[in-house]
């Protein structure tokens, strides 16, 4: 009769449970963690320096707005001074006061979230300049498309784009002796 025939065999782990694959895993684990961080850290490093910015901007703003007043508000303490002279800096001061409110405001605006996109930046453009043309001379001529589009704008464009335009605005309007803007 028959013998009787033995086979030994041994069965390797899966392909995934392999010392190499595992290593391979944690190598892949490690990158993706370190990708992480360096993306997170390069956004923090954005936002820290957005807000140096804006702080550097509050201080310029107000700082030299504040440093106006207090100067005109002890030339005005003096109890020698004409009233003519007095009138005159107190309405100085005021206003002073108002570009300092209304910076304020710009930078608050360039801030919040409603503010991301071109229509936005351009309404407070047209807010910003209509007052600065009210009495009709020079005249404000306003050119744009309608609607203006609402293409998104980072904090960083429409903040330094309002700046430009407002600042040559109040130019034009205060300098320039022009009949026309």
């Amino acid at each position: 009769v028959g013998a009787a025939v033995g086979l030994a065999f041994t069965v390797d782990r899966a392909w995934y449970l392999q010392p190499r694959a595992l290593a391979l895993f944690a190598a892949i684990a490690a990158v993706a963690v370190l990708a992480a961080w360096r993306v997170r850290a390069a956004f923090a490093r954005r936002v820290a320096h957005q807000r140096l910015s804006i702080a550097m901007d509050l201080h310029d703003e107000v700082g030299s707005g504040l440093g106006s007043i207090g100067v005109l508000a002890g030339i005005l303490a003096r109890t020698d001074l004409p009233e003519r002279q007095r009138a005159d800096l107190t309405g100085r001061i005021t206003g002073v006061a108002r570009e300092l409110s209304q910076s304020l405001g710009d930078i608050v605006w360039s801030l919040r979230s409603g503010s991301g996109n071109l229509d936005s930046l351009w309404a407070k453009v047209l807010d910003r300049a209509r007052p600065l043309f009210a009495g009709g001379s020079p005249t404000l001529r306003i050119v744009a498309p309608d609607p203006v589009p609402a293409s998104p704008l980072s904090l960083v464009v429409r903040r330094k784009v309002s700046l430009i335009v407002i600042e040559a605005l109040h130019n034009a309007a205060r300098h320039a002796a022009a009949t026309s803007v």
